[in-house]
């Protein structure tokens, strides 16, 4: 049981769009910054892929830097009221898992599609990795988490997933993660 916990605290802690951009660091990992504000997406008419693009890593870069047990409001604020952790329950303050990562460095965004390109060059990308619903984007990202002393690392590092998001009421939410 306790494993499984860890397990799944690990999913939130290390825990998608496209547009013909991506953020990609090769050589010495660095984080990416961005911007403090809300991520948002220009109420205009003619929304860009590139604009949906930017707000969408700026979600994902929140998600991974954020700590549900010390805010959780910043952190529901990230999820689209279409996915299942924006029913979740805010985790405890004091709850163990809440301070095992000292920190998170993004290494890569992609879009799915850059992605199985790189990765599967010719083959169809499947259908457990593309969008469900109209608008959805999906990216691939990658991680690298520095975890505290002591702290047996859940998961292989760096980490990967997809992240499946939704432009919704001028943001970039997240639907759903995983892989």
């Amino acid at each position: 049981m306790k494993r499984v916990f860890l397990v799944t605290i690990a999913l939130l802690v290390i825990s998608a769009c496209s547009a013909p951009q991506s953020t990609s660091v090769a050589g010495e990992p660095t984080p990416i910054a961005y911007p403090q504000d809300e991520p948002t997406i220009t109420p205009t008419a003619a929304i860009t892929d590139q604009q949906v693009f930017n707000a969408c890593v700026e979600t994902i870069t929140k998600f991974m830097q954020s700590n549900p047990c010390k805010d959780w409001d910043a952190y529901h604020a990230l999820f689209s009221t279409k996915s299942y952790g924006y029913n979740a329950t805010p985790m405890a303050e004091n709850d163990p898992a809440c301070d095992m990562k000292e920190s998170v460095k993004i290494l890569q965004i992609l879009t799915v599609e850059e992605w199985w390109r790189m990765e599967n060059n010719g083959k169809d990308l499947p259908e457990a990795a593309q969008p469900n619903l109209p608008g959805e984007r999906v990216f691939f990202v990658k991680v690298e988490t520095t975890w505290r002393p002591g702290v047996v690392p859940p998961s292989q590092n760096p980490g990967t997933m997809l992240m499946w998001m939704l432009p919704e009421n001028g943001k970039c939410l997240i639907r759903d993660y995983g892989w």
